[in-house]
């Protein structure tokens, strides 16, 4: 059985009232850094399928990242004690939280599957396709399930799921695509 939290805000309260909105440079710098890292992904994948093999690349960054999160929530509590719920004044600990079989399992196949189906083929992909295109490329896979959802599931397309979607990529935006310009050798 699962504890529930205690709400986040007391009974009673005006909920529509945030004491502390986000600010918009807080919010901008967030969307900067969201950019700035997710994009620069790709150019260190490029760089690294130079010299590492491509699985063995993306299996190395599953490694690091799955143990240092795994250090963090065990160091929250989180994974190894249980969480711990405020209940009439009193903290009850639950085991809600811990790791079993279960979760081992579910984490190694979703990673599993990460690994070989998701960034790995992109790894394995940027041994030849450019890291931009192979941006782009990832970038619009919702509008590719929302494709595969509507043909193969028959699921309607409402208008703000279309309009959530990423839009074909211009020419400014995928060099790759764009034809050379007149008198430039392609073949640099």
């Amino acid at each position: 059985m699962y504890a529930l939290r205690p709400p986040l805000s007391p009974p009673g309260a005006n909920v529509a009232s945030v004491p502390n909105p986000p600010r918009t440079a807080l919010v901008a710098a967030a969307l900067l850094a969201v950019y700035l890292v997710w994009g620069s992904t790709f150019v260190a994948i490029r760089v690294a399928v130079d010299t590492l093999p491509p699985f063995l690349l993306a299996g190395g960054r599953f490694l690091v990242a799955g143990t240092l999160l795994f250090a963090w929530a065990m160091r929250r509590g989180h994974a190894a004690h249980g969480a711990e719920v405020a209940a009439g004044g009193d903290a009850v600990r639950t085991d809600a939280d811990l790791i079993g079989p279960a979760q081992w399992g579910a984490a190694t196949l979703v990673g599993g599957l990460l690994l070989l189906g998701g960034n790995g083929l992109v790894v394995w992909g940027e041994q030849t396709v450019p890291s931009g295109l192979a941006a782009l490329i990832i970038a619009a896979v919702p509008l590719w399930m929302a494709l595969l959802g509507r043909v193969l599931l028959r699921q309607r397309m409402t208008g703000l799921s279309v309009a959530g979607r990423p839009r074909p990529p211009r020419k400014e935006a995928a060099p790759e695509l764009a034809p050379p310009p007149a008198g430039c050798d392609a073949g640099m």
